[in-house]
């Protein structure tokens, strides 16, 4: 397993964004040809008091319990079984 900050690392600063958007595009045809058809999408699920640390997307805001917590934002879908299809973070509260 790898930590959160490694992940932020890979996708913002070692990988391209075509090979992250060729990545995304792959792993959505998977779970079409493995028979999703409808996802659920979340949108603004951003963080309920989650402290992040050493990620460069995090930045201080205003949670949903109205603390000063660092934040980071995302969208996400997953299909009917909850079996991810799509995910972006997004800088602070920023949607």
């Amino acid at each position: 397993a790898r930590s959160d900050s490694y992940y932020t690392d890979l996708f913002a600063h070692r990988m391209k964004e075509e090979q992250e958007l060729s990545f995304k595009e792959a792993w959505a045809s998977s779970c079409k040809n493995d028979g999703a058809e409808d996802v659920w999408l979340c949108i603004d699920g951003s963080n309920d008091d989650c402290q992040s640390q050493c990620v460069d997307l995090a930045e201080k805001g205003m949670s949903k319990s109205h603390t000063n917590n660092n934040v980071i934002s995302f969208t996400y879908a997953v299909t009917v079984d909850g079996k991810p299809v799509s995910f972006e973070a997004y800088r602070g509260g920023l949607v």
